[in-house]
């Protein structure tokens, strides 16, 4: 996988059985892998842990990349998300 959070999303879209041509998909909503204490409300903010190849809630040193369409409270292992399509920084 590559370092850049958006390569490493699209990574996780070609997993899931869709084709994309080779481009990166940086919108749509997409079930990823959650950090499982991590509890997040429906349109909340989510971020990219780089390190640890999963979604967290907002942090320092977190990259953000879109907001939860579905609740995902402690103990799950993934996080339904709608992708904002913004490359950033991390926080």
């Amino acid at each position: 996988m590559a370092d850049a959070p958006g390569e490493q999303v699209a990574q996780l879209h070609d997993r899931a059985g869709r084709r994309t041509g080779g481009a990166g998909v940086t919108e749509g909503v997409f079930i990823l892998p959650k950090k499982p204490a991590a509890v997040i409300a429906v349109g909340g903010r989510v971020s990219w842990d780089n390190a640890a190849h999963q979604c967290d809630a907002p942090g320092a040193g977190l990259y953000p990349v879109g907001v939860a369409v579905e609740a995902a409270g402690n103990g799950a292992s993934t996080v339904t998300v709608r992708l904002d399509g913004v490359s950033t920084a991390a926080a």
